[in-house]
């Protein structure tokens, strides 16, 4: 038996039988009753952010239920933060495993988007076991970070050739599909060899992203070019934020597949190919022509 507690703010076609209790992560201890009257064997928290999301859900559930599952993400490493510039030191040994250091600073998104802290509070509490479940890159369906927008985007104009910053194809960046992603939140939450334990989620071998361009052009039947170039030759609107890109962030996921059986769902090319086609449904804006413009001319010096 399943429930859900949202908001109703977007809509989704749930499976006949599912419940839904209606409301505010925030205002989680005014649903107290009607947690307790569906008495849950586990409750799994999407959308854990902050530390007040953290001492909210215990507070709550502490008595309700026997276990917990939670979505964090591989930002909580210390890695991310020398991605960003947040933590200084030379870059951190990949892949990362559940053992590899954690970041002692906030990152820059700050306290709104805090998973160390979340990570921190939710494992603290033996009377509320956590599984902790860290997510890579997600793409898929309703991705709201459009995570391959650019590269969508000139495979639809029939583009020959694409950009890419030298720097920016040798990067790392594990990734993940949603659906695969749903699955092993699944097996974490039906499987009590999870109790307690943390996962990073990940696709088994991660590419560079000159690689995973060309994967995607070839689920797509697109054939063209990839230019790279200097850094600094990029016109401006295909510049990333400054990082640093010695620091990659490959995640291992060997002990999600070992101890839990977890292994992908969707095929490579399907996920792509289903990306793919919400975006085009989804997409509201296209590139103006002197975009282009400035692109096929450095194309063309290269």
């Amino acid at each position: 038996q399943v429930a859900i507690f949202h908001r109703r703010h977007t809509s989704a076609a749930l499976p006949t039988g599912v419940a839904e209790i209606l409301g505010d992560k925030a205002d989680l201890a005014s649903h107290y009753q009607a947690f307790k009257r569906f008495a849950p064997d586990v409750v799994i928290h999407m959308a854990a952010y902050t530390i007040q999301d953290a001492e909210g859900f215990l507070n709550v559930f502490c008595n309700l239920t026997r276990r917990s599952v939670v979505i964090s993400s591989g930002d909580v490493y210390l890695a991310y933060g020398r991605l960003r510039g947040s933590e200084p030191g030379p870059p951190e040994a990949v892949p990362l495993t559940e053992e590899s250091r954690l970041r002692e600073r906030l990152s820059p998104e700050g306290e709104g988007y805090n998973k160390t802290s979340v990570e921190a509070i939710l494992g603290s509490e033996p009377r509320l076991p956590c599984t902790k479940i860290r997510y890579p890159a997600v793409y898929g369906p309703n991705d709201q970070q459009a995570r391959f927008d650019n590269y969508f985007r000139r495979i639809a104009d029939g583009r020959s050739a694409v950009l890419m910053g030298e720097v920016e194809s040798r990067f790392r960046f594990s990734h993940g599909y949603s659906e695969d992603m749903a699955r092993a939140v699944v097996l974490a939450a039906v499987d009590d060899r999870a109790v307690g334990r943390i996962y990073n989620v990940a696709e088994a071998s991660t590419p560079t992203n000159l690689e995973r361009l060309r994967r995607i052009g070839d689920a797509l039947d697109w054939n063209g070019r990839i230019v790279t170039v200097p850094e600094e030759e990029l016109p401006e609107h295909l510049r990333r934020i400054p990082v640093n890109s010695e620091q990659h962030l490959v995640m291992d996921s060997r002990r999600i597949r070992d101890e839990l059986g977890y292994s992908e769902v969707v095929g490579q090319d399907d996920a792509i190919q289903r990306t793919y086609e919400w975006w085009q449904t989804s997409s509201q804006t296209e590139p103006s022509p002197p975009v282009y413009n400035t692109e096929d001319a450095i194309i063309a010096r290269y």
